[in-house]
């Protein structure tokens, strides 16, 4: 009786909170939904990064199927990641480094998509 007593006023509390205009949810603050944690995140060099990496996999993929018409092989197909790999490998995670990295990400995809052009 107690435990259905208890998840009653919890839930009623959360929608008083809900009604107020604000986001509730158990065990996150209501300042990361809406405020800037989530741009905070994307600024992290390791984010920024792996997302680098993963839309030139994206995009070199689209392109060697539907452009090129070839298939890549194992190593060419993940070279990004390879590279992201030792971006974590590295350790270093300032500015210069990402941008390092980054242009080596999209330098290789482009020099992969070119050799399987010819």
């Amino acid at each position: 009786m107690a435990n259905r007593r208890t998840a009653r006023i919890i839930y009623v509390e959360s929608v008083a909170l809900w009604e107020k205009g604000r986001r509730h949810t158990m065990g996150v603050p209501a300042e990361s939904h809406g405020g800037l944690a989530w741009r905070r995140q994307l600024r992290d060099p390791e984010v920024t990064v792996a997302l680098v990496a993963a839309a030139c996999m994206l995009v070199q993929a689209v392109v060697a199927k539907n452009v090129i018409d070839v298939e890549l092989d194992y190593f060419s197909q993940f070279v990004p990641l390879w590279i992201y790999i030792a971006y974590l490998v590295s350790g270093s995670r300032d500015r210069r480094s990402e941008i390092a990295f980054i242009a080596a990400i999209i330098l290789s995809v482009v020099a992969v998509l070119v050799l399987y052009a010819i």
